[in-house]
């Protein structure tokens, strides 16, 4: 649908011209139509236009789903700047430390939601950002600061011709956002992406899915990150779907969702599809669904079988991606079987190209396991001010180093099975150790430690962290879980806290950490042992 649009909000553009008075948003009671968001887009863009905005600005969003974050974000398209998703599980100094790395000239943002104030939690550990420019987009808004209404009427001053020329003057290398992904380094890196890796990527998704005017998908995966903005806002627009933005998971609430707005598409891991099988859909009409994209982890055959034998989808996918290749990379077909859906993630999207290797780099042969490799047009022009890891990333040949292990069969299905990276996968939200590993070593009490998975019922994973305390210093494990609670977003907090006299080493003294793993799969709740 976004033909030879050059940019997301030009494909927007192009969308409302001939879907006018199709739904393109939903949010509880609110409800726009292409028409209507097409109008509110420009208001936002008028608005930044009339604070100083100029193209490749950086803006950053840090609240909840909600119909505002989708419109702040296509209207900061509109003006030429760049959006920065900032995720809401983080902690103020987490933010803070994103906002200094990307710079933004202003924050969209909301207080109240979930009892979370976000500007307060910025300005309570980051004075500098005090006199960065806060638009709260809902709750109560603090001297200073801008509500919603405040943010547009100041756009008066700027035509809506003015706002459609800045438009038009976007193409597709330009910057359209930001996603921050962590890494084996540390502090999380900026993906920089633009508006034309979007449009190609989503739009060959979108055509996998068979999706196009007058379906009807619901978004209830972060906006902050991939599944929220690509595989919700982005690719609704670009084939003229709605967007029901939902900001919470609640089984009934999602059945009613799904009844009411009579939703075809549902984008979720399997917890997600996993609860349209129990007794809460009992009596309940959820036969408007189509397909469901599910990516996140490995499915079972069984709940794929499942949710089409008992008719609660006409076809389940599966994809694989990543933020450094624009989203998707491969995903199954319509016509795949559960078995094949289950046990690969599809075959890979026509303008990329995959390769597996070993430990040397050098090509495996077909089916064999190694790292994946991808290269093509979606490949991400590189990290936020870091050539450095960009070219450890992406090496001279263009090939992008994804850090997943996996094979390609004869048929060119991708089969994914493990990560080179250490990353703790915590109810589908990556927690990078070296990361979370840095922050609790700024503990004072504490001098070392190492940070494992450790099997969980509900969640797949949760954190277990072997922990070396200073010489001297008292350390105890309910103290260092309180502290982490107040640092961190939730999903990196330590479940089980270990406090040992050493880490252990292997015989290239680094630290053992599938040793550890084993103890981390005997570990249940916050404890301390004797080391051992």
């Amino acid at each position: 649908m976004s033909g030879t649009a050059r940019s997301i909000p030009a494909a927007l553009r192009k969308t409302a011209a001939l879907h006018s008075g199709l739904d393109a948003l939903v949010d509880g009671d609110v409800r726009l139509s292409y028409g209507e968001l097409d109008i509110a887009v420009l208001d936002v863009a008028r608005a930044l236009l009339s604070m100083g905005v100029t193209p490749g600005d950086r803006v950053a969003i840090w609240a909840q789903n909600c119909w505002q974050w989708c419109v702040a974000t296509l209207g900061v398209a509109a003006a030429g700047a760049v959006t920065v998703p900032i995720n809401t599980r983080f902690r103020g100094r987490e933010a803070a430390q994103l906002i200094g790395d990307s710079q933004p000239v202003a924050l969209f943002t909301t207080t109240g939601f979930l009892g979370t104030d976000y500007p307060s939690l910025l300005r309570a550990v980051a004075p500098e950002h005090a006199g960065l420019t806060t638009i709260v987009m809902s709750g109560d808004v603090a001297p200073g600061d801008l509500s919603w209404s405040e943010f547009l009427s100041l756009g008066a001053t700027v035509t809506e011709r003015e706002a459609i020329a800045r438009l038009e003057a976007i193409g597709p290398d330009d910057v359209s956002d930001i996603m921050y992904t962590s890494g084996t380094t540390g502090f999380p890196k900026g993906v920089v992406l633009t508006h034309g890796k979007n449009l190609q990527s989503l739009t060959a998704l979108g055509a996998g899915l068979a999706m196009g005017p007058g379906d009807r998908n619901l978004i209830i995966a972060p906006l902050f990150a991939q599944f929220g903005l690509r595989g919700g806002v982005y690719i609704d627009l670009i084939v003229g779907a709605a967007t029901i933005v939902e900001a919470v998971f609640d089984g009934e609430r999602i059945i009613d969702l799904i009844e009411r707005e009579r939703i075809t598409l549902l984008p979720g891991p399997p917890t997600i599809l996993r609860a349209l099988l129990s007794p809460l859909t009992d009596g309940r009409d959820i036969s408007s669904l189509r397909v469901a994209l599910t990516g996140s982890t490995v499915i079972p055959e069984e709940l794929v079988t499942e949710l089409i034998e008992k008719q609660v989808f006409a076809h389940v996918v599966q994809g694989w991606g990543l933020t450094e290749a624009c989203g998707i990379v491969s995903f199954s077909s319509l016509s795949d079987t559960p078995s094949r859906i289950a046990t690969s993630a599809g075959k890979v999207v026509d303008h990329l190209q995959v390769k597996v290797v070993d430990s040397d780099g050098v090509t495996v042969p077909t089916g064999s396991v190694g790292e994946l490799l991808v290269r093509g047009s979606t490949v991400m022009n590189g990290y936020l001010g870091d050539p450095v890891h960009t070219a450890r990333a992406i090496d001279a040949d263009g090939w992008l180093h994804t850090g997943d292990l996996g094979s390609v069969d004869a048929e060119g299905y991708v089969q994914i099975t493990g990560r080179t990276k250490d990353v703790v996968v915590v109810g589908g939200f990556n927690v990078y150790s070296a990361e979370l590993e840095a922050a609790i070593r700024t503990h004072d009490a504490v001098r070392e430690v190492a940070v494992v998975g450790m099997p969980d019922e509900r969640l797949g994973e949760v954190v277990a962290a072997f922990v070396v305390a200073e010489p001297g210093e008292p350390l105890d494990t309910g103290a260092l879980t309180t502290w982490c609670r107040s640092e961190l977003a939730n999903h990196k907090v330590p479940r089980a806290i270990v406090i040992l006299d050493e880490l252990p080493l292997n015989s290239s003294l680094k630290v053992d950490k599938p040793l550890l793993r084993e103890r981390a799969a005997r570990l249940r709740t916050v404890a301390s042992e004797p080391a051992g």
